[in-house]
């Protein structure tokens, strides 16, 4: 039997079922209570979204540092074709200077294997031209000596502070107009990340 009772609020009369009420308790009670929270799917978005945030940028930074360390490397081989090109014609220089004729001490370069071009006589001989060999000394591979900031062949020698680099070089002159006018070709190479890389350079040299 439902108990009921009356409340008066202010003139007008409330009836209040006690069993109703008690019921609705019960249900509130039976009801599971959910706390607030994340789920298992929720959680690894929110992973994935904070990853892909902070590896883009660390992305971005390290194509940037590569890209970096591949201009030097090329900024340098460039310097380096240069300067043998430009050693190429002191020596066309020194001969006209000298009576000598124009090509003299440039055989080594007139070969398919081409030559070495010491600019700063490391070698310890009288000779900066050097015929270039395929295998072992002379080959044209560079040495750097990181006291000085210079390349050059003295690592051959063992000579301190010196060590090999990355860079090989050599240079190639061909008489295109005999008598008149000699084509330079002056090609490094150096390993890359992924690939050998190779710069050449190309000047004309004439008997002036």
């Amino acid at each position: 039997m439902r108990n009921k009772t009356k409340k008066s609020n202010r003139g007008f009369t409330r009836i209040v079922d006690f069993g109703v009420a008690a019921r609705r308790r019960r249900m509130l009670r039976a009801t599971p209570k959910f706390t607030t929270g994340f789920t298992l799917l929720e959680t690894l978005l929110a992973i994935a979204l904070f990853s892909s945030l902070i590896l883009a940028p660390l992305s971005i930074a390290s194509n940037g540092l590569s890209s970096a360390i591949a201009s030097k490397e090329r900024i340098t081989a460039v310097a380096l074709a240069q300067d043998a090109l430009e050693q190429i014609r002191q020596v066309r220089d020194s001969n006209r200077l000298s009576g000598s004729p124009w090509l003299t001490d440039l055989a080594p370069c007139m070969t398919a294997n081409g030559c070495v071009v010491d600019s700063i006589n490391s070698h310890n001989d009288t000779k900066k031209i050097n015929p270039r060999s395929q295998n072992g000394k002379k080959n044209g591979l560079l040495g750097y000596n990181p006291t000085l900031g210079l390349y050059g062949y003295a690592h051959e020698n063992q000579t301190n502070d010196w060590g090999d680099s990355k860079f090989t070089r050599y240079t190639i002159v061909d008489e295109i107009v005999s008598g008149r006018e000699a084509r330079v070709t002056t090609v490094v190479s150096w390993k890359g990340t992924f690939s050998t890389k190779i710069v050449s350079v190309v000047g004309l040299l004439t008997n002036w």
